[in-house]
C-alpha cells in the first residue's frame, strides 16, 4: 500500500515578484511553518557536492511539525541569478512518522522511490497548487541480504568505518563523512545497524555540501577542505575522513554493541544485523544496547532472559530485551 505523502518543489527561478531560492509549489498540506523550515533547510545555490550536471543529493530531516522531509536534489541548467553557476532544483516529501516508518527509516530508499515518482521531469513554471503524492515503498527492490555489501565501501576495514560511525551517533553527535567511495551504500548499512527508533531520529544528507541551517547529523560529502573545517569548527560536529585503510593509530575505545555489530560484519552475518535492529522497537540508550549485546552474543545459549543482571536494568529495559532475545532467538 502506497504512502501518502504532501509534496513541493524547491528551487530558484525568475518571476515578477523576485528571484531566487523559495517553494516554488506545493500540495495544500503544507502548513506555513513548515514551509518555512524546509526553506531554511532546503539546499540552494553551489550546495550539490559535485560540479556535474548529473550530480544528485538527497536529504531527511525531521521536521518540528513532528512529520518527515524527504529531498531528492539535482541540476537544473543555469543558475537564474547573478551568482551563476548551476540551479539545483529539489523535490520534496513530506510523510507521517508511520508513513517514514514503511521505509523502515531509510532516506536513501524513499528518495529513489520519490525520484522514480516525482523526479522524472523538471517544472520550472509549475502551477503553484500541487497534487499529493503516494510513494510505494514496494515500488523498487528491497535491499538484498544475501549480497556482500562489503565491496561497496571501498576500504580494507569496512567494519572498522561502520563503527566509527555508528559511536558518535549512538551518542547523539553530528559526523561529517568525507571521501566515502560508496556514500549511499555506506548510509544504508550505517542506518541499518541501528535500532529503528534511533534511526529515524538522524537527519541525513547526501551529495550536499555542509550547512548548519539544515541541521544534519550524519551528512557526506565527496570532499571537503579548510572552509568547510572551519564552518564546523565549534558546531559539536566530528570530522570523518574514510581512507582505504583505517589510522594507524589505536583506534577509540568502542561500546560493546558497536563492537559486537563489527563483529558480525566481519563475520558477514549482514542479515543477522539487519534482523536485530529491526526487531528492537522500543527506545534504547547505548547502556541498553551494550546490556544487549553479550546477550546477543550468546543467544544460542540462551533459554531465557534471566541471565541478564537484574539489578543492572529497570522493568522496561528489562521487558524490551526479553522481547528482542526472545524473537532473536527464533529466527536464529
Amino acid at each position: 500500500m502506497a504512502v501518502k505523502c504532501e509534496q513541493a518543489i524547491f528551487t530558484s527561478i525568475r518571476t515578477l515578484t523576485g528571484e531566487g531560492y523559495r517553494i516554488i509549489a506545493a500540495s495544500p498540506g503544507l502548513n506555513p511553518d513548515e514551509r518555512t523550515e524546509i526553506t531554511r533547510r532546503s539546499p540552494s545555490h553551489n550546495s550539490l557536492c559535485s560540479p556535474s550536471s548529473h550530480a544528485v543529493g538527497i536529504l531527511n530531516c525531521r521536521l518540528d511539525s513532528g512529520r518527515y522531509c524527504i529531498g531528492y536534489s539535482r541540476c537544473a541548467g543555469a543558475e537564474q541569478t547573478a551568482r551563476g553557476g548551476a540551479r539545483v532544483y529539489t523535490n520534496l516529501a513530506v510523510l507521517c512518522e508511520d508513513g517514514f516508518r514503511r521505509f523502515e527509516g531509510n532516506p536513501v530508499r524513499a528518495a529513489a522511490v520519490l525520484a522514480r515518482e516525482a523526479g522524472k521531469s523538471i517544472m520550472l513554471k509549475p502551477q503553484p497548487r500541487l497534487d499529493p503524492l503516494e510513494l510505494d515503498p514496494d515500488a523498487i527492490p528491497h535491499m538484498d541480504l544475501e549480497h556482500d555489501p562489503t565491496p561497496c565501501f571501498g576500504t580494507s576495514d569496512d567494519a572498522y568505518w561502520l563503527t566509527k560511525v555508528l559511536r558518535p551517533l549512538l551518542y547523539g553527535r553530528s559526523v561529517l563523512i568525507v571521501g566515502a567511495s560508496a556514500p549511499f551504500e555506506m548510509l544504508e548499512w550505517t542506518l541499518k545497524a541501528l535500532p529503528l527508533p534511533i534511526r529515524i531520529g538522524i537527519s541525513v544528507s547526501v551529495g550536499l555540501r555542509w550547512a548548519s541551517t539544515r541541521d544534519i547529523r550524519l551528512c557526506f560529502v565527496d570532499h571537503a577542505g579548510i572552509e568547510t573545517r572551519r564552518a564546523i569548527s565549534g558546531q559539536g560536529v566530528e570530522w570523518l575522513e574514510v581512507k582505504s585503510r583505517p589510522d594507524d593509530r589505536q583506534p577509540e575505545p568502542q561500546t560493546d554493541y558497536c563492537a559486537m555489530i563489527g563483529r558480525w560484519w566481519r563475520d558477514r552475518r549482514f542479515r543477522d544485523i539487519v534482523t536485530l535492529t529491526g526487531l528492537i522497537e522500543e527506545p534504547a540508550s547505548p547502556n541498553d544496547l551494550d546490556h544487549l549485546a553479550p546477550l546477543c552474543d550468546r543467544q544460542k545459549q540462551l533459554v531465557a532472559a534471566g541471565h541478564v543482571d537484574r539489578d543492572q536494568l529497570d522493568a522496561d529495559t528489562l521487558a524490551w530485551l526479553n522481547r528482542t532475545v526472545a524473537a532473536f532467538s527464533r529466527r536464529t
